[in-house]
């Protein structure tokens, strides 16, 4: 004999399975609109190869690199990303 209980059970795990399976794809749709467009900050990583940063960070959707030396600005193109926030080197001249 079944019990309420166990039909309880199943029922909430099958509602619970398929309210799942619709949020899953929501979010599906929501990452290939690309509203959200982040970047990584450079001095975070400094320690990380540049190529292998943009590389990462194209791979997982990112849109660009902040805090690039003029002569990086180039690397992320490679990758499909842009420099998002770039540094301007200005030399110091000595304070008499």
């Amino acid at each position: 004999m079944i019990s309420r209980r166990s039909v309880l059970k199943t029922s909430l795990a099958a509602t619970a399975l398929t309210s799942l399976s619709g949020l899953l794809k929501a979010e599906e749709v929501n990452a290939k609109k690309m509203r959200i467009k982040q970047s990584v900050c450079r001095w975070c990583y400094k320690e990380t190869p540049l190529e292998e940063l943009c590389a990462l960070a194209a791979q997982i959707g990112l849109v660009g690199i902040d805090l690039l030396e003029p002569e990086e600005y180039e690397i992320p193109r490679r990758h499909g990303l842009i420099c998002t926030m770039g540094m301007l080197k200005r030399e110091l001249s000595p304070t008499p």
